[in-house]
């Protein structure tokens, strides 16, 4: 089993998910205008809540977001093979987080994704990363502008229909990475 490294700054700890952190964890993913602005649908019950951080801490590639100040967990944050990996894109990984309301417009997002966006060029050896957005997510639009990523195309893609009308798709290549300005 490889191991999983943790993130830490001033504000915000990337750790392991665990089911100590189940409770915060329904408490911001059951939030009606959380979700859907992610692509998928609120939690209906703390039990939808523990199968999915279970799947989290299965899967590998999800830390959660731990505001340090209080320890709670604030978000997740992920870091996957993309759809087409193991076809066309065998280096192309998939940027994905979700923020508690009460946290957003902190630069918190920036901030956690910066430090895996880091890790995937530095110490993966990722060679391309992906992110994209519901068209009417300004917030999350305004996050991927300020990590440097670059718009590639709207598309319909069907699994996004009960939430979006499209998705924006950007990416960042190894390349563009080494000559961005943080």
């Amino acid at each position: 089993m490889k191991s999983f490294k943790e993130f830490e700054t001033e504000r915000i700890k990337l750790v392991k998910p665990d089911l100590k952190y189940l409770e915060d964890f329904y408490n911001y993913a059951s939030k009606p205008n959380i979700g859907p602005m992610a692509g998928w649908m609120p939690h209906k019950n703390i039990m939808e809540s523990k199968f999915i951080l279970e799947e989290m801490i299965k899967e590998g590639n999800t830390w959660v977001i731990v505001w340090k100040e209080t320890n709670k967990l604030i978000g997740t944050i992920d870091l996957r093979p993309t759809e087409w990996f193991y076809l066309f894109k065998p280096q192309a990984y998939e940027l994905g987080y979700s923020l508690d309301d009460l946290y957003w417009g902190k630069g918190i997002a920036v901030e956690a994704s910066n430090l895996l966006i880091d890790y995937a060029f530095l110490e993966r050896g990722i060679k391309e990363l992906e992110v994209r957005h519901a068209e009417e997510n300004y917030r999350s639009k305004r996050v991927i502008e300020k990590l440097g990523f670059k718009f590639q195309k709207a598309e319909f893609q069907e699994k996004y229909r009960t939430y979006t009308n499209r998705i924006w798709i950007y990416n960042m290549t190894k390349y563009d990475y080494d000559r961005r300005v943080k």
